[in-house]
C-alpha cells in the first residue's frame, strides 16, 4: 500500500508539517496523508485459502507500485474495505490517522502529482500465514526519498500489510504505517 506504499507521504507530508520547515517543534501535523498502496490483484486458488505464494505476489506488486508511483496498479490490489493506518513517531507530535480507500487513492494521487527526484526502496520481511489460512499479514521495510514543497525529505518505515481474499482475489484490506525515521533537508528530526 504501502503499498503504494502504503508509506508514502505520510511522513513527508504530514511530518513535514508537524515538524514545520525551521523546525518549529510546536506545529501540529496537517492532515494531509498519504498511503502506501496496494498493486494488481491475485487471483486466489479458493475462496478461503491463501498461500504464501499469493501472498508474496500482491505484496511485491503493491511495492512495484509503490517504486514506480503506479497510481492504477496500486488500486488495483485494495479491497473496498480496506483501511490504512499511519502511526508517527511520538516525537513528530502528530496523531495517529486512519483512512479508507477514497482517501488513500486521493492521498496517493496528490503524494504522485506532488513529490519529485523520487528513490524507493523496500524490504519484505515475514510473511505470517493465519491458522485458518484466510488471511495473512507481511512486514516490510521501507526507505523513501523525495522533494515536496521544496525540501528533501528521507523517510524510513516499517510497513504491515494484511492480505485476505475478497470475492476470490487477494486483495490488500490493512495497511499500517510506523514512521521511524524522518529527515528533511539534511536534519534528523527524528
Amino acid at each position: 500500500m504501502n503499498l503504494f506504499r502504503a508509506s508514502l507521504l505520510f511522513a513527508g507530508l504530514a511530518l513535514v508539517a508537524a515538524c514545520g520547515a525551521k523546525n518549529d517543534q510546536s506545529a501540529s501535523a496537517s492532515n494531509i496523508a498519504t498511503p502506501v498502496a496496494a498493486t494488481a490483484a491475485v487471483a486466489a486458488p479458493s475462496a478461503a485459502q491463501l498461500t504464501e505464494a499469493d501472498v508474496r505476489k500482491v505484496v511485491d506488486a503493491a511495492e512495484a507500485a509503490s517504486k514506480s508511483m503506479d497510481v492504477d496498479a496500486a488500486i488495483a490490489t485494495l479491497s473496498d474495505d480496506v483501511r490504512f493506518t499511519m502511526i508517527p513517531p511520538p516525537a513528530s507530535g502528530a496523531q495517529t490517522q486512519s483512512i479508507g480507500r477514497e482517501d488513500i487513492i486521493a492521498a496517493f494521487r496528490k503524494q504522485a502529482a506532488e513529490t519529485t527526484d523520487r528513490a524507493y526502496s523496500s524490504q519484505v520481511g515475514d510473511i505470517r500465514m493465519a491458522g485458518d489460512g484466510a488471511s495473512a499479514t507481511a512486514n516490510v521495510a521501507v526507505t523513501d526519498q523525495y522533494a515536496v514543497q521544496g525540501h528533501k525529505v528521507v523517510e524510513t518505515s516499517d510497513q504491515i500489510y494484511t492480505v485476505a481474499n475478497r470475492q476470490g482475489q487477494t486483495k490488500i484490506v490493512a495497511m499500517t504505517s510506523t514512521t521511524t525515521g524522518l529527515t528533511v533537508d539534511g536534519v534528523k528530526r527524528f
